[in-house]
């Protein structure tokens, strides 16, 4: 979807790369065999704060007219073994599904 939009707003002025894995986009980068790489803000702070040279790459973020086109879905990484946790945030989370707060923070966050 995103790739459209990119596409659609700059035409031929860009060549869009496709990788399996976002290490490889990484090697392209450090390589200079691309300009840019389009990713999660922080994986790439991480993978930028790993660099020897960080400051020879730059963050920037999404330029506004395309962040609805963004959906992030995110997760909680837990150990395991940790069976008691797993269980209290399911819980949690199964809560405000049902009584509603998920719905609220959703659209007063994302506006959906």
């Amino acid at each position: 979807c995103f790739i459209h939009h990119l596409k659609n707003a700059y035409g031929d002025t860009i060549k869009i790369r496709i990788f399996p894995t976002e290490s490889d986009a990484y090697i392209a980068l450090e390589k200079g065999t691309i300009d840019a790489v389009i990713g999660d803000s922080t994986t790439l702070m991480h993978w930028r704060s790993k660099q020897k040279d960080s400051k020879k790459y730059r963050l920037i973020g999404l330029p506004a007219k395309y962040s609805n086109l963004v959906w992030h879905k995110y997760g909680i990484a837990i150990a395991k073994d940790n069976v008691e946790l797993m269980k209290k945030l399911n819980d949690a989370i199964n809560q405000i599904k049902s009584d509603g707060t998920l719905r609220e923070l959703v659209k007063k966050y994302f506006g959906n």
